[in-house]
């Protein structure tokens, strides 16, 4: 793992997970972060006899957009460690959740942190946040950094699954590599509502999980709870984990995962970082 892409908007939640990206960097002798800012030009309205170009100057909100990207980086160098991190700024007009795996290939990015809302707005997250989007269509794992997120050496990590499906290569893959360079305990929780009966499916599945991660030696835990997310949440507090990883799937764990209440819970209620890897 050697480069990093945070995005930013320049918001008190991107000086949150760039402090948490840093330290990350830091702790895991990973050599390069890329700030990263993208906009889009504003809607143009007036007399439609007037042609457009008239009405905005392009090249002066493009240098607008270069010179908060300084000015973000200057409040970073401020407040974190960098010694021994290469910096790179990357602002462009683009559209960030649906070129983010073009700028991934482009830039040989291997993890992306980035921050949620620092509000409850929570309606508007769902709908167009660029941090769900971008955890939705990413090739490499996100970290997600709430607001009440500090950063802290990853012991322990959890990775919350059905147990009935198989993990592609490429989620197993990114599981182990990140679990090798953090050298955390894996954990594999399946959390059912109360009085749910497991099937020999499932225990046939943890024996498949367990032979693919055998080099880790994971522990596997069942939890009944009919709140999802408090089933989580405890869990993570009685284990002591660092991170939560879910897989993005359709019909997966990951949309029960991110239904309305579950993303209040866990996003904005929660200490633990959480990793999305698509499955």
């Amino acid at each position: 793992m050697k480069t990093i892409l945070l995005p930013t908007d320049f918001s008190d939640i991107s000086i949150k997970a760039a402090k948490y990206a840093y330290a990350f960097a830091k702790q895991y002798g990973i050599k390069k972060i890329i700030l990263y800012h993208t906009y889009q030009l504003p809607a143009i309205s007036g007399d439609p006899l007037v042609p457009a170009v008239q009405l905005f100057d392009y090249e002066m909100f493009n240098n607008i957009q270069k010179k908060n990207l300084q000015n973000f980086h200057k409040q970073i160098l401020n407040e974190v460690d960098t010694e021994g991190i290469d910096i790179e700024e990357l602002c462009e007009m683009s559209n960030l959740t649906s070129d983010i795996n073009e700028i991934i290939q482009t830039h040989t990015i291997d993890i992306i942190i980035t921050g949620t809302n620092s509000n409850d707005e929570v309606e508007d997250f769902l709908l167009g946040n660029n941090t769900l989007s971008i955890a939705k269509n990413s090739k490499i794992p996100v970290v997600i950094i709430s607001p009440n997120t500090t950063f802290k050496t990853i012991k322990s990590i959890v990775l919350a699954c059905d147990f009935k499906k198989s993990l592609t290569e490429n989620t197993v893959k990114h599981i182990i590599n990140f679990s090798q360079i953090t050298k955390a305990k894996l954990n594999m929780l399946h959390i059912s509502p109360e009085g749910e009966i497991y099937s020999t499916q499932m225990f046939q599945e943890t024996k498949v999980l367990g032979n693919l991660f055998t080099d880790l030696q994971p522990e596997f835990y069942f939890s009944e709870d009919n709140d999802f997310m408090k089933g989580i949440n405890d869990f993570a507090i009685e284990k002591e984990v660092d991170m939560i990883i879910a897989t993005s799937k359709k019909h997966s764990l990951f949309e029960k995962l991110f239904k309305r209440s579950h993303l209040k819970q866990l996003v904005f209620h929660t200490h633990t970082p959480l990793m999305i890897i698509n499955d």
